[in-house]
């Protein structure tokens, strides 16, 4: 499952806006949307929380 999130047409402060689509973090795509990645099967341990 993928959650999108439009962050130019968000309700987002534009200075929060300009700074999270300058970060080119791979997870933005080039149309400024963020894409997060959900898995069934992840867990504190996996993501080092433990």
């Amino acid at each position: 499952m993928h959650l999108r999130y439009d962050i130019a047409a968000s309700s987002l402060p534009e200075t929060i806006r300009e700074r999270l689509l300058k970060l080119g973090n791979q997870r933005i795509s080039k149309d400024g949307v963020a894409i997060i990645k959900a898995q069934e099967f992840r867990s504190l341990d996996k993501n080092g929380f433990m």
